[in-house]
């Protein structure tokens, strides 16, 4: 909405704006004047604008405030391309070398920016209706390496200001305050946010100081991470063909970056505090853009006619989930070129197959009854360490 990058890419609208397209409302787009609709209203939705420099870009315009008059308000307003793309690019450069400008992250811009967050989040909220939740986003990148994490409350303040990444890179750190929030009354967590750009950081063997994860680190990640993005614009999370080369399914859209994306909650009702339990008892699901609804359970004596896996060994940890996939429909360039009289896109693909995604279920072996193996079979050539020459295999060990 009003995060640097979102702004660049002609995103102006607000986070008003986006609750009542939510909502089923018509709105009109700020930068091409065109008016939009959501043809099916969400039962609940939440904006996650970056922390970093939350909301400065319009405040970098107006000419009532004191940003508008600073360098990079006198650039970006100018009217110049090369004026604004320059300022953008000193915007971007500041958080990719972790160095902020000192004005836009002014705490007393800061509160008040966050507090217009949180403020649209309630106005829109009604309960049993469409729900809100107040989110933001820590957008730490070490090294290029996305760590992402939407940060959800479940209560109508949330903290005072956001915890960015200029305050930490690590997502230790991130817990820790997250932590020390609960004990003040703010219950909260976060969602992993596409972790297939991470370099593998959103999952991996090591802590942010390099030192190997241990029982305590994945406790605390469990207590404070309780859900990982499945899919949005930039990508799925699921899997690629490089890690599953016999699955038929798992390029999906690879190297497209138009994917939607969207995600349910199985909650009682439709209410703030229902659908943040939901989400932190991890009965969800995402979707790449259609409402499909799937629901999967898993336990004991279920019908014969069900379902079995008959590869399944009670002294193996598992883990189950279901894929949804629809027959192949036409694309959206498909519908567009229709309505425009136009043919569709050169070698564009024609048709796609939209799906969703169920939370998984874990087995966990009884104890006594496993037997660890001596190794990740097939993932050998990935595990050599860049500072070794010959090949080290990861032991797996039971906490």
């Amino acid at each position: 909405m009003k995060s640097p990058d979102a702004f660049a890419f002609g995103t102006r609208n607000t986070p008003d704006d986006a609750c009542r397209f939510a909502k089923g409302k018509a709105i009109t787009q700020a930068t091409s004047g065109l008016t939009i609709q959501e043809r099916t209203p969400y039962d609940w939705a939440a904006v996650t604008d970056h922390s970093e420099y939350l909301s400065i870009m319009p405040l970098l315009l107006d000419p009532n405030s004191p940003l508008q008059k600073t360098k990079i308000g006198q650039l970006i307003s100018s009217g110049d391309p090369a004026d604004g793309e320059a300022a953008f690019k000193k915007i971007i450069m500041s958080t990719s070398i972790n160095q902020p400008i000192n004005y836009p992250v002014d705490p007393k811009i800061m509160k008040t920016a966050w507090q217009g967050q949180v403020d649209a989040a309630n106005t829109h909220y009604a309960p049993g209706k469409f729900t809100t939740l107040i989110v933001y986003e820590w957008s730490s990148q070490p090294n290029a390496q996305n760590l992402h994490h939407n940060v959800f409350f479940r209560d109508d303040q949330g903290p005072e200001v956001p915890f960015s990444f200029f305050d930490s890179t690590h997502l230790e750190d991130l817990w820790a305050w997250q932590e020390k929030l609960r004990k003040a009354g703010h219950e909260n967590f976060p969602i992993s946010h596409n972790a297939n750009v991470s370099d593998s950081m959103m999952y991996a063997l090591h802590k942010s100081d390099g030192a190997p994860i241990d029982k305590a680190w994945a406790e605390m990640g469990t207590r404070n991470t309780v859900a990982t993005e499945i899919v949005q614009t930039k990508g799925a999370s699921e899997t690629h063909p490089a890690q599953s080369p016999h699955d038929e399914f798992a390029d999906f859209e690879s190297g497209f970056k138009h994917l939607l994306g969207s995600g349910g909650v199985w909650a009682p009702e439709n209410t703030r505090e229902a659908i943040f339990d939901g989400i932190k008892r991890r009965e969800t699901y995402g979707t790449s853009g259609p409402l499909i609804r799937p629901r999967f359970f898993g336990g004991w004596d279920y019908a014969d006619e069900l379902v079995e896996d008959p590869h399944f060994d009670p002294a193996l940890h598992a883990v189950y989930y279901v894929r949804v996939i629809e027959i192949p429909t036409p694309r959206r360039s498909v519908f567009d070129a229709k309505q425009l009289g136009i043919e569709p896109p050169a070698g564009a693909r024609a048709t796609i197959q939209e799906r969703a995604w169920s939370s998984p279920i874990w087995y966990t072996p009884v104890a006594g009854t496993f037997t660890p193996r001596d190794y990740y079979p097939g993932l050998e050539n990935y595990l050599q360490p860049e500072s070794e020459t010959t090949l080290e295999v990861i032991h797996l060990r039971e906490q």
